[in-house]
């Protein structure tokens, strides 16, 4: 399912390649995947370059999902500019879970269905393991 959609990882720091290398070890070989390392040196310029380039790189007919680590911060704040109506969409907060819902996705989603449906998921997988377990 990645491939009806571009994916662009944009983290602070290794974040994203660590997130892609582990998914790859659970879904297999990525497909329409990059990531942007955001260091706390580089100049806003580069990392803006970076991103349009990687979106280039992997953007399809139906868009682009521009997935971030944390509201607020650099990767975040600069991805914003990149918000286009069904075309791009930026979902903060990403992790494991949300990369591995990419390959099961419902074909009929639009980009922010999709969008929606990774957040939803990704906030679904984090738990309080002794709440969880007990069932408060």
């Amino acid at each position: 399912m990645a491939e009806k959609f571009g994916v662009v990882l944009i983290t602070h720091g290794e974040l994203g390649r660590a997130l892609m290398e582990t998914c790859s070890l659970i879904t297999g070989r990525l497909k329409n995947m990059v990531h942007v390392s955001v260091g706390a040196s580089d100049n806003v310029d580069k990392i803006r370059d970076e991103i349009e380039k990687a979106i280039k790189e992997v953007n399809r007919e139906n868009g682009c999902l521009l997935l971030v680590d944390m509201f607020g911060g650099t990767p975040s704040n600069i991805s914003l500019s990149f918000l286009r109506e069904g075309q791009t969409e930026v979902v903060t907060g990403v992790n494991l879970p949300m990369l591995t819902k990419l390959y099961n996705l419902d074909n009929s989603l639009n980009i922010r269905q999709a969008a929606v449906v990774l957040r939803d998921h990704g906030r679904d997988h984090i738990k309080v393991a002794a709440e969880y377990l007990s069932g408060d």
